[in-house]
């Protein structure tokens, strides 16, 4: 019979096996992720250490880009004179910002929690997502929790479970990539990395607390962009409006304070968007089962925000001045409140009270290239269409009211000339370029 004491040690011994069994596997996939991982210019990186150095959060913004780029804590901090900060992340889908509301809930008592509703991402089916990159943005910097772990579990598939928790296997393929390795090293050991220093760009920089700025800005008001880039009510995720229940209950269950909000995008990404005003009612009906408040600012009347393309990095995006001045307003808002009269009823109350104005182009490919006009207002205005060849033009269409043309194929590479006038007004030129995108639908 084995002595009592040598049964003892055998199961110590036993467990300190799995232990270090465990901690060399750890650290096995730590030295490969440091090795193959280049995450030397990912802003959510830098975003995650400043959120957890935090000692105090009194009002905090979660969404997507339009967050990212809209939301300037440095703005806010002065304005409200309080700790702001903006927890969001690149196509950052619904369910993602519920799990940083969490995060950020376990660590702070905020005053109050912001979350963008952008029209756009709520057609990203988040229960069937074929990518799990949206959720790694986020994710990989998290710290380590229960709640992070079951994410992860309950959104990864068989295909991406292993990555999700495996960090290195992702870039797998570079580990015969010596050349890439002794980068990414040099890159990981140098003081800018170690110390979280922010990536310095032309176009684009993070600048604090989450905020990333650009000092880009359109030129004039009017896009030629891709029409699948758009949402149509049809494909908006039912079960988007059902997480937006979720995440107020769960702020009525910790008595915090929510309001969901809709930061300013143009005129042209509006109009284009199908069932714009059906979208946002059904938000205000799967809000208001709580009592939470839903403010679209995309429906402000023009003495309160105009539609400048100057405040505008693209279509949908603010840029530095924007984010600067709509972010004045939104201080003034939650500290005063605007006049109920500051906003439309509805995006077609604000397009009925617009000047008829031409605001850009949806293309897609169907056999030609299928241009969709947009336009403000609900006068039609007449547009004479061609393709600019040489010194010679193509006559696409001549004046007429006009909603949609077609572009020969083996033409869309070539300027497409827009004019446009109201009756007997003066005639506006507009030059526009389809993209090569569309060679790949």
């Amino acid at each position: 019979m084995e002595p009592r004491g040598d049964k003892k040690i055998k199961i110590a011994m036993g467990i300190t096996a799995v232990f270090v069994t465990a901690a060399l596997f750890v650290l096995f996939w730590h030295v490969l992720w440091y090795m193959l991982v280049d995450d030397s210019e990912n802003y959510t990186r830098i975003t995650l250490h400043e959120f957890y150095e935090q000692e105090n959060i009194d009002y905090i913004f979660i969404g997507a880009s339009h967050v990212r780029n809209g939301i300037n804590p440095q703005v806010l901090d002065k304005e409200l004179d309080a700790d702001t900060f903006n927890l969001a992340s690149s196509s950052q889908t619904i369910d993602i910002s519920f799990l940083m509301l969490k995060e950020a809930v376990a660590r702070f008592s905020p005053k109050h929690v912001y979350i963008d509703l952008g029209y756009r991402m709520a057609q990203e089916h988040f229960n069937a997502r074929t990518s799990m990159t949206p959720s790694y943005l986020m994710t990989d910097y998290m710290k380590p929790s229960l709640r992070k772990t079951m994410f992860l579990i309950g959104k990864s598939d068989s295909d991406t479970l292993v990555n999700s928790f495996l960090l290195a296997r992702r870039n797998n393929e570079d580990i015969i990539n010596i050349e890439k390795i002794r980068e990414n090293i040099q890159k990981k050991n140098s003081d800018d990395y170690k110390n979280y220093a922010y990536p310095e760009h032309a176009e684009e920089g993070y600048a604090g607390k989450g905020y990333t700025a650009t000092p880009l800005h359109i030129t004039e008001d009017v896009y030629c962009e891709l029409k699948e880039d758009f949402v149509s009510e049809d494909n908006i995720d039912p079960a988007y409006f059902e997480e937006i229940s979720k995440i107020a209950a769960y702020c009525e269950s910790k008595n915090i304070p929510l309001s969901f909000i809709s930061l300013p995008i143009s005129s042209y990404r509006l109009l284009g968007y199908e069932g714009y005003d059906g979208f946002d009612e059904k938000i205000r009906e799967a809000a208001g089962q709580y009592g939470v408040s839903y403010t679209d600012y995309n429906l402000l009347k023009e003495e309160y925000w105009a539609d400048d393309p100057r405040m505008f990095r693209d279509s949908a995006h603010l840029n530095t001045d924007g984010a600067a001045e709509f972010d004045r307003l939104l201080a003034r808002d939650i500290l005063e409140g605007l006049p109920e009269d500051a906003f439309y009823g509805s995006l077609a109350e604000k397009n009925s009270a617009s000047l008829p104005e031409f605001r850009g182009i949806l293309y897609s490919n169907d056999g030609d290239i299928k241009c969709d006009i947009i336009q403000s207002g609900d006068t039609p205005l007449e547009y004479r269409v061609s393709l600019a060849d040489g010194a010679d033009n193509i006559l696409i269409s001549d004046w007429d009211t006009i909603t949609s043309f077609s572009v020969p194929m083996e033409k869309y590479d070539l300027p497409l000339c827009i004019e446009t006038r109201a009756g007997s007004g003066p005639v506006r030129e507009y030059t526009l370029h389809i993209g090569d995108d569309v060679l790949d639908e």
